[in-house]
């Protein structure tokens, strides 16, 4: 319904390279796991490469997780008020400058603040690809969509290991933010010719971007707060208490603010139908069933590695 719903608005056309925005697809879901893994991998490189203390070095990944976190829900709406297309091709153009700068900032905090800015961008790629399936590829090849959304999860993650060794070989530890920028650009050249371009709204009240950001900040804390937990030894940090705090109270207002003042771009009785609760929960159960080899024995084996030493 969506579909056609869509289609019927005037100005709107179907892509004249639908394949290339299957590609889009597959480029943007890639990315958005591949380069977790590669600054996961290579964090001790980078570490090492700019004598950062284990504690600097653990929030440069944290900055670009929470930020991608973040920006995940919150896209949907900003897909929803200017286009799927418009907000992939800014997302892209910030994104590849961002990754290419990284490694030439010499203050630590200007490399944070790319990482939230590259963050910002890349989390964009992952529900917004999964929007133009969903609303622009005809019926015939909806299912190479969702079979390239459902590859680029695991390609990203078994990739990610020989990548990140090559890189460091052949390359540097530069190799895996330049890695991301060249990638951008391939996904700004699919968006551009594969992605069709929708009109935007006109004389219709925009939904409240409030209740998006309390939730999506709401999750950005909670994820530092999880992922921070164990090296700050949970409540004996101030911060983790803070950023748990800070992420309950947001994710607690985002629903008060729901049943005060329903947004029309949230369905409620659509996210509760039978289909979209057990597709969500195959996808929860299989994303953690992912963590067992792509986090669990690597960590275990490298704490074995410590113990040894």
């Amino acid at each position: 319904m969506a579909k056609h719903a869509l289609v019927s608005e005037p100005g709107f056309r179907l892509s004249l390279h639908p394949y290339l925005g299957i590609l889009a697809v597959l480029l943007g879901g890639t990315i958005s796991v591949l380069d977790i893994r590669l600054l996961s991998l290579g964090l001790a490189d980078i570490r090492g490469a700019l004598g950062l203390s284990i504690d600097e070095a653990a929030w440069i990944p944290a900055a670009y997780n929470m930020s991608l976190m973040f920006i995940g829900p919150f896209s949907v709406y900003l897909g929803g008020i200017l286009g799927v297309r418009r907000v992939l091709l800014g997302a892209c153009v910030i994104y590849s400058v961002s990754s290419f700068l990284i490694p030439f900032v010499s203050s630590y905090w200007a490399m944070i603040a790319l990482q939230v800015l590259a963050g910002l961008s890349s989390g964009t790629f992952y529900p917004l690809t999964l929007s133009f399936i969903l609303l622009s590829l005809p019926l015939t090849l909806a299912h190479f969509g969702l079979a390239a959304y459902s590859i680029a999860i695991l390609f990203g993650l078994n990739f990610g290991s020989s990548l990140d060794a090559w890189l460091m070989n052949v390359v540097s530890w530069r190799g895996i933010f330049w890695n991301s920028s060249v990638m951008a650009l391939l996904i700004f050249i699919c968006v551009y010719f594969g992605v069709p371009k929708q009109p935007l709204p006109k004389g219709k009240k925009m939904p409240s971007w409030r209740g998006f950001f309390y939730w999506s900040l709401g999750l950005a804390l909670l994820y530092g707060a999880i992922d921070q937990g164990s090296r700050l030894n949970w409540f004996d940090s101030g911060i983790y208490a803070g950023l748990l705090a800070s992420s309950i109270f947001l994710i607690l207002t985002a629903f008060v603010r729901r049943l005060v003042d329903p947004n029309p771009a949230v369905s409620i009785a659509f996210l509760l139908q039978r289909n979209i609760l057990i597709l969500g929960a195959v996808l929860f159960v299989f994303r953690i069933s992912i963590l067992t080899s792509t986090l669990l024995i690597p960590q275990y084996l490298q704490k074995c590695s410590w113990i040894e030493r």
